[in-house]
């Protein structure tokens, strides 16, 4: 697993190599939600999921009691059904999605604990990568996955490397 440090903020991570596990069920999406917060070491505070589909991982992650997650889709169909899910779930509060496109992710900087994007992949460009750094908190954490293969996943490198995310372990 790759692990990427940002100078500014020394100990920011972006773990790229992120195994997405197929599921359909909670259970399924509670064991997913367990290796994220085990890999990022990061089990409290602000989880902003990105394209979060629908919800049932952000509620995954939602039911980890330190972690309030928000919740990002461009789809309103996809965001009417997490928000039903959340709401069967009864994680409304800990839960949340917004749906839209941002060209700036709605967040202050420096405010997430951890950031989730299962299908990062070959939409990855300098500004959404440099929105992800910009929104971490220090010692924040990016999974970032979807990548179709080992070039797409060393083009990420390289554009992390260019916004200034230079410690790759």
């Amino acid at each position: 697993m790759k692990r990427l440090s940002r100078r500014a903020v020394p100990v920011v991570g972006l773990l790229l190599s992120f195994v997405v596990c197929p599921s359909a069920d909670a259970a399924g999406e509670d064991m997913l939600a367990d290796k994220i917060v085990r890999s990022a070491g990061i089990s409290r505070g602000l989880c902003v999921h990105l394209e979060c589909g629908d919800g049932k991982l952000a509620c995954g992650l939602g039911r980890r009691r330190g972690l309030l997650v928000h919740g990002l889709v461009n789809d309103a169909d996809l965001a009417a059904q997490a928000r039903a899910l959340i709401e069967d779930a009864q994680m409304h509060g800990r839960v949340s999605v917004d749906v839209g496109k941002w060209p700036r992710l709605p967040y202050a900087d420096d405010l997430a604990n951890l950031v989730v994007a299962q299908h990062f992949g070959a939409n990855v460009s300098k500004k959404l990568v440099s929105e992800v750094v910009r929104i971490l908190a220090p010692r924040g954490v990016a999974l970032l996955g979807g990548w179709n293969d080992k070039a797409e996943l060393e083009r990420a490198t390289a554009t992390l490397r260019a916004i200034g995310v230079d410690d790759v372990k």
